[in-house]
């Protein structure tokens, strides 16, 4: 049903994750939270073998909503997201040289 899923461990309805879930991808991908009709929905926590992290709302498999994403180089955004992108208010920072920037983000 999932070709690029190792794992599913959730809620079910019409045969496609719904409600709470977990699925670990072949790729290293991970998501952990709310599905609607097999899209990530409502809130999660989406990661990578590599060091990419999200948790915050997602809307119809995207990052659409609050959220907080933390890049594996050490950048952090945490605010607003649109169609997976920083959109709207929110601050950027490095954990690694302590730049910052907060303001109004356009995708």
């Amino acid at each position: 049903m999932f070709d690029d899923e190792k794992t599913y461990d959730g809620d079910f309805a019409n045969n496609r994750p719904n409600g709470q879930g977990n699925a670990e991808y072949i790729d290293g991908r991970h998501y952990d939270g709310e599905w609607k009709d097999g899209e990530y929905q409502g809130k999660g926590t989406y990661w990578t073998d590599d060091g990419l992290k999200f948790e915050g709302e997602y809307a119809l498999g995207r990052r659409n909503g609050y959220g907080k994403l933390k890049f594996p180089c050490g950048l952090v955004y945490e605010g607003e997201f649109h169609d997976n992108k920083p959109h709207g208010r929110g601050t950027m920072q490095s954990k690694l040289t302590g730049w910052a920037y907060e303001g109004t983000f356009e995708k």
